[in-house]
Parts: C-alpha cells; structure tokens; sequence
C-alpha cells in the first residue's frame, strides 16, 4: 500500500525532484554549498518563527542588517590592533550570559541569586587545608601535630622537612576544629598498616558532622558547589563513585555531596528565613542581582561556577565585573558567578600562594604574594 501524502504537499519523489532541478546549476548554492553550518539552526528558529517567506525575508533582512553594522565595528577593531576590545565584543555576541566590564543591569531587570556558606570559620579551615595541603591529602600533617604523639606514640614519627611545617599547623588546627576527626584517625592510627592511607573521606564525614551538630543544613533549593581542583579531581571522585560506605557515610553523601557552598534563587532575607536566628549566626551569605534572563541551569547541568575573593579585592572585581559581583562582601570575602572555563574562572581556580586571612611565607615567593581565590563548581 502507497504513503498517503496531504492534500497540496508533493510526495517524496516529487520533492526531491524539484529540489534536485531548482538546484542544478545553481551559482549561489555552489559557493555556500557546507559553509553555512554555523547559522543553520539559526535560519531554521527563524523560519520555524515565521508563518511565510515575506515575514521570513523581513525579519531576516533586519538581523542581516545589525549583523553588518557589529561585524563593521569588529573589523574596525581588529585592523586598528585594539585586540582586547576585538576579543570582549566578540565574546559578549557569542555568549548569551556576558557582559563588557563594568556594564551595569538596571535594577528592574534582575533577579536576585544568593550564596550560601554554612559555618564559614570551619569552612574556609577545610578549604584552606584541601588548597595548602594540596596533594598531601594523607596523613603527612597530621602525623606531626602534638595530638598524633597522643593517639599512637608507638608509631616512629617522620622528621619534618621545612615545607611540611605549614602541614602541621594546619593539621593541629582541623584536629582541634572538627573532633570527629581526631576520633577517626585515632583508631585508624592503632593500626601501622594504614597510617598512611589518604583521608579526604574522613576529613569530609568530620566537616558535615560538624555542621550537623549545630543543626545546621543546606538551604531548600539550593545548588551545591566543591572546590574546583584539577589536580584532585581523581581523588575526589574516589570518594564519590565508591559503594562500600556505612550508613553514616551514605547519609552525608547523599545530603551533602562534597558540598561547600550552596546557590539559591532568592534574596539573602528569604534565604535567611529557613534558618533560626541563631542559626543565622553561623551562616555567611553573598547576593548577586543577576539579569532575569540568565540561565543558571540548562538541561540538568549547573552554568556558573562560584568565585570567593578577598574583601580588598572586590572593588576591583567589581569594576571588572558588576553584574555577577556580589552586592557587598561578608566574612572578608566577596563573590562572584563565572562562566565555565573561561578565562576569569581559571584565574579562581589556580592557588595563588596565599591562605584566606593571611599570607603563608612558606609559599609566598614562589607566587610573588598574589590574593587569595578559590573557585566552587557543580558536578552531577
């Protein structure tokens, strides 16, 4: 039996007959023939948009039109060697979500996003302590500090070399910080064979156990972000894609999923809200007024990723930046949202040398002194 084909409309054969003749010896066609990908989705919205080929030619001629007026002012740029300028206008007609420094969004048009840090001293310890430490995410530091001496004295303790003293500062601070941790590693240093297995888990179960203790707990809604580190990422994901967890530690990885930060649509009252006033106490918050047509979420996939700077830092990233820079800074800190892999998220991403509060000499002239940056991403 024959495909019925509707009324008015040509049968498959027929189509590609009149293509094939409309097509044949056709100038134009030869000289776009592959070259027109990237606009062909373009194209197709705007036909899909239009409900003839008049309206279709009209609203095509118009965007044609703006087209040559950028592209002029692009080529103008990049004959006169104004490379930054030519790099920034190019980015801000390629990226729906960008902005030139220093352009500001009028109030009226925006929508307030709010950063949440649970516990911030304790917080920016463990983040310090992942960033300082580094790779040394065993029990390098901690097998130096005085409580180590107290839990397994029969252990032969290792000489510290220069570079290992900030370790062990550290390291006495997290024991003293989170008592759950020195509970963990007490009984693990019983044993000499497993004195030097890495211990980011554990790190990780004795920071939300804190938080859980004073009854603390991420915001409904809320987004969570871990600290954005390549050269970790392998150990991290250890923690994340192993099955053989006790039910203590399933419940802290389904709550809080290496989580260190939380963003939430809302201004910071309404955020604030959930929580006690005594809670409030213990929670730091940045909003940012972001345009209402920006995209935070596309498919499933969390866009930004979070940037902390230095108090002292944020007038200038502001006048980088006033869109996505937080309205004020709290707990010395300012924030920021940044796009995925760009430039400006790399510059949070790369340690610069410096701890959260103060400089650390150890390091410090290797990175000429640079701020203080951290980055937080999202991972599914």
């Amino acid at each position: 039996m024959s495909m019925q084909v509707p009324e008015g409309k040509l049968d498959r054969e027929a189509q590609l007959s009149l293509l094939t003749e409309r097509l044949q010896g056709h100038q134009i066609f030869g000289r776009q023939r592959g070259r027109m990908g990237p606009i062909m989705d373009w194209l197709d919205d705007m036909i899909g948009d239009t409900d003839n080929p008049t309206e279709f030619l009209s609203q095509f001629d118009s965007s044609v039109s703006d087209f040559r007026v950028m592209a002029n002012m692009l080529a103008v740029l990049k004959r006169d060697g104004h490379d930054l300028a030519y790099a920034e206008l190019k980015h801000v007609l390629r990226a729906r979500n960008s902005f030139l420094p220093g352009e500001t969004v009028p109030v009226e048009v925006t929508r307030p996003i709010t950063i949440v840090m649970l516990d911030p001293d304790r917080t920016m310890l463990f983040v310090n302590w992942m960033l300082m430490v580094g790779r040394h995410w065993d029990h390098e530091g901690f097998r130096r500090t005085k409580a180590f001496a107290d839990m397994s004295p029969a252990i032969p303790k290792t000489v510290p070399s220069p570079s290992s003293t900030f370790y062990q500062k550290i390291s006495q601070q997290m024991l003293d910080s989170f008592p759950r941790l020195a509970e963990i590693l007490r009984r693990r240093y019983s044993s000499m064979d497993i004195c030097y297995d890495w211990i980011g888990w554990q790190a990780y179960e004795a920071y939300y156990d804190a938080i859980e203790d004073q009854g603390l707990f991420p915001p409904a809604g809320g987004v969570g972000l871990r600290v954005e580190m390549h050269q970790h990422d392998h150990e991290i994901e250890s923690i994340i894609s192993t099955s053989d967890y006790s039910a203590r530690e399933l419940h802290f990885l389904n709550t809080y999923a290496t989580s260190m930060i939380y963003l939430v649509e809302g201004d910071q009252a309404t955020v604030l809200a959930q929580y006690s006033r005594e809670q409030q106490k213990n929670i730091t918050t940045w909003q940012i007024n972001v345009p209402k047509d920006y995209v935070m979420n596309y498919d499933g996939h969390v866009l930004p990723y979070v940037g902390l700077h230095l108090e002292d830092e944020h007038e200038s990233q502001k006048r980088h930046d006033k869109v996505f820079c937080s309205l004020g800074v709290n707990n010395g800190l300012g924030a920021r949202i940044l796009e995925s892999y760009t430039a400006d998220s790399q510059e949070y991403q790369v340690f610069n040398g410096r701890c959260f509060g103060r400089p650390n000499p150890e390091v410090e002239n290797l990175h000429l002194g640079k701020p203080f940056r951290v980055l937080f991403a999202h991972y599914i």
